[in-house]
């Protein structure tokens, strides 16, 4: 009887109000706030269109979609073939952009990898041999997927056919809360490389992430299989919930990024070099209040998160050794200054 007044009220487009759950009144506020009949068009405008602008000069993103079960992260980062969801619509926009780039641009090029993280292994959806992939970590702290297929793209057809091919392979099952209920997370992970007139590489990495829903075992009611699934799910959303309130807390200096698959390969977009993108999504329904507040909790402190993305380049050999002969002029002229107060020292300061 307490849910039957639960709900979930829309204040504007950057609030939401929750009552019941054991709160009254509750105001969560955001950066933007999608109600119920919103469009793909104008999810993808608020949410990810300056990512992809972003990754054109550069920067790393990524964009994640979390929530419970049945929440429709996968139909927003998805979407159907009639209404594009996220990631369709950033291959789209990528494309419109290396269209639209600037005449210093001489080359370019775009590959795609394409895993999932099931029950924390990673597995390759364009390769499913069931061999499982290791996450290594670079000398600059950021990580990759050893060994994941690559497919390079030269049209967003290419990214459609690759989101096509690894969607046959994921791991899906159907529960009392969501007859086609995500078993693994996703990550499709495009790197794009644009080469400028001077020699200069700028090397962007975008990362779209379909994340499991969170479940609660005595409503999704699996089993066997199902209930091993479920488990590992909640443990891996559980980890990047510890790596929110760690990265929010000034008192803690270890980041548990290790404690799950999800998290260490996924730490630049948790405070690192990354241009981050957060989209939870909810339930309305008095019957999800708990559920529903849980996610808007985990939102507002994961909102609070520090990024510290930077440009990526990479320079020509001429360029670093034109680096070099200027860090060697300037530490002659230092020493050229040390030698003249250390004379000025040793005459009295004259």
């Amino acid at each position: 009887a307490a849910l039957d007044n639960a709900r979930l009220d829309f204040a504007n487009n950057k609030c939401v109000v929750v009552n019941g759950g054991g709160v009254q009144n509750k105001r969560f506020n955001f950066d933007y706030v999608f109600e119920p009949g919103s469009g793909q068009d104008d999810l993808f405008e608020q949410v990810a269109k300056a990512t992809v602008a972003d990754i054109l000069q550069g920067y790393n993103g990524t964009i994640f979609a979390y929530g419970q079960t049945g929440s429709g992260k996968t139909y927003t980062m998805f979407g159907t073939p009639k209404q594009k969801g996220i990631i369709p619509r950033c291959a789209e926009a990528l494309f419109d952009g290396i269209q639209n780039a600037k005449a210093e641009v001489s080359e370019v090029y775009i590959k795609c990898s394409f895993v999932e993280i099931y029950q924390e292994n990673v597995r390759d959806l364009l390769n499913p041999t069931g061999k499982k992939l290791r996450i290594r970590e670079k000398q600059d702290g950021s990580t990759y997927i050893e060994g994941a297929a690559e497919e390079y793209c030269e049209n967003p057809g290419d990214i459609y056919k690759v989101i096509e091919e690894g969607n046959k392979h994921r791991a899906v099952a159907s529960t009392d809360m969501n007859s086609t209920s995500s078993r693994s997370h996703s990550v499709l992970i495009i790197s794009l490389t644009q080469r400028l007139s001077n020699g200069t590489q700028l090397e962007g990495g975008l990362n779209l992430a379909d994340l499991a829903g969170s479940e609660r075992l005595d409503r999704t009611n699996v089993s066997g299989i199902g209930l091993q699934e479920a488990k590992k799910i909640n443990q891996s959303l559980s980890a990047l919930g510890n790596c929110i309130n760690a990265l929010t807390d000034r008192t803690r200096t270890h980041i548990p990024f290790r404690d799950s698959v999800l998290t260490y390969l996924l730490k630049d977009a948790l405070g690192g070099n990354s241009k981050t993108v957060l989209v939870v999504c909810c339930s309305p329904d008095g019957i999800d209040v708990f559920e529903t507040l849980s996610t808007l909790r985990f939102a507002e402190r994961a909102k609070k998160v520090k990024n510290n993305a930077q440009v990526n380049t990479r320079l020509t050999v001429e360029q670093y050794q034109k680096l070099v002969e200027d860090l060697k002029r300037k530490l002659k002229e230092r020493e050229k200054l040390i030698g003249n107060l250390k004379k000025a020292l040793a005459n009295g300061g004259q």
